[in-house]
């Protein structure tokens, strides 16, 4: 369908990476070098407690700031299997005595609550055209918190991850908000650049 294959560039977007795959970190650098505004996340300071409100506060200021000079933004978690924050967030869950298997799966699920909420409060300060959320667990978690009625299919961005748009009535800040949900394993290293840019596609 010719109507779903093309979308319209946008002057910025909001993208956010809970993936440590390599063509995660592929499609980071790529979406550095092409300009994006790049803000390291403190998952350590995010899953602590006490410093998680003081911490999420700084990247939505970060964000905020960046945005009003007119940057795209890329917010990441990780870069790449060998970044040392992986080890360091695992360290700390650990220190508090939870397992391995504990500290993947509940520490994953509240990095990305977290993640949600900073998400929310920067929508509600900046309304933004188009989102773009990476990595499985990070697009769901985060998608729950915004919690939006729905999502209707936008157009076609990459094989797996199209293009979707919110519905969320009650929700203004929400409601129209162009998002892209993606595993970390799909698309090409251009993925965010050309989620920004569109993609015409003639013939």
């Amino acid at each position: 369908d010719q109507s779903y294959a093309s979308f319209d560039g946008v002057d910025q977007v909001l993208a956010l990476s809970g993936s440590a795959s390599m063509l995660s970190m592929q499609q980071i650098d790529t979406a550095l070098a092409a300009g994006f505004y790049g803000i390291a996340v403190d998952t350590v300071a995010l899953l602590d407690d006490s410093r998680w409100p003081a911490a999420s506060h700084e990247v939505i200021n970060q964000v905020l700031s960046a945005m009003s000079n007119g940057h795209s933004v890329m917010l990441h978690t990780a870069r790449g299997r060998m970044d040392e924050r992986i080890s360091q967030t695992l360290d700390a869950l650990h220190a508090r005595g939870w397992s391995n298997e504990r500290a993947r799966q509940e520490g994953g699920r509240l990095l990305g609550q977290r993640l949600g909420e900073i998400t929310r409060s920067i929508l509600q300060q900046r309304p933004l055209r188009r989102l773009l959320l990476s990595g499985g667990d990070t697009s769901s978690q985060v998608t729950q918190v915004l919690a939006p009625a729905g999502l209707v299919v936008a157009a076609r961005l990459t094989r797996g991850a199209p293009l979707c748009r919110f519905v969320a009535p009650d929700q203004p800040w929400l409601d129209g908000v162009e998002v892209a949900l993606k595993g970390g394993q799909m698309g090409d290293a251009n993925f965010f650049e050309t989620a920004r840019k569109g993609n015409h596609v003639i013939g």
